[in-house]
């Protein structure tokens, strides 16, 4: 205990603070701190511990029963896994909780730019035609009741810019007929959004219907990008027959 309590002093050198990070770290937490103290006289990792499940609660906003480490990495899809191997299940709990870092970041900074956007609407993902991205393994639609019915019917509908609740998010500064053509289904990755209850499931007596992102019906699935000014577009941009860049 007395080498290993040195190595992980080694590793956070004089400047930095020795945290102790795991999935369902109190357990574990008990076993290492008791065995610090019972042969070195103190835990070199403090009296604190970093649980990385209420973390990836707090950065998903998913509740208790999606913190299973197979769970999380359903969503995070790391390259390592666990295997009850203690060295191999330490670098797969370090990717987790790296993984659930940068979602934790982007996050913030999606929240931050969107603060600064006016009716910009809640946290999303959007799908159209041709625009490939990283697939969500789950995405959400916030629906009154007669889109619930709709969807529960086998069908779901794609608004056109026309008919958009925000229109001026949908698309660049433009007036061309082709607009009018093109649907996009908006879905969000946050399933507990107040705003987004309150704005598109009838004052919260609506529902919201859990989709399996990975499916191949979402394929081209992208991110909405909000900005504070919307892109201009010359109509000659979208006459030459390549594919429209909806999103942009």
């Amino acid at each position: 205990m007395a080498a290993f309590g040195a190595w992980a002093t080694g590793l956070a050198g004089n400047d930095r603070t020795l945290v102790y990070i795991g999935v369902n770290a109190p357990f574990d937490w008990s076993f290492v701190n008791y065995y610090f103290h019972r042969f070195t006289g103190g835990n070199s990792f403090g009296f604190a511990a970093l649980d990385i499940k209420p973390l990836y609660m707090g950065a998903t906003g998913s509740n208790w029963a999606d913190t299973r480490s197979s769970q999380i990495a359903k969503h995070l899809a790391p390259q390592r896994h666990g295997d009850y191997d203690a060295l191999h299940d330490a670098k797969y709990q370090a990717e987790l909780f790296r993984l659930i870092l940068a979602l934790g970041r982007r996050a913030v900074a999606r929240d931050g730019a969107r603060s600064r956007i006016p009716n910009a609407g809640g946290s999303g993902a959007a799908m159209t035609s041709g625009a490939p991205g990283k697939l969500a393994s789950a995405l959400y639609k916030y629906v009154g009741i007669d889109g619930l019915r709709r969807i529960l019917g086998g069908s779901i509908r794609f608004t056109s810019r026309a008919r958009s609740s925000t229109p001026s998010s949908c698309c660049p500064r433009l007036s061309c007929r082709t607009t009018h053509q093109i649907g996009v289904l908006s879905l969000s990755r946050v399933r507990n959004s107040l705003q987004m209850w309150s704005h598109y499931a009838d004052q919260y007596a609506g529902a919201v219907v859990e989709f399996d992102g990975s499916q191949e019906f979402f394929n081209g699935q992208i991110a909405i990008d909000y900005r504070p000014t919307r892109p201009r577009r010359l109509v000659d941009t979208y006459l030459t027959g390549a594919p429209i860049p909806v999103a942009e």
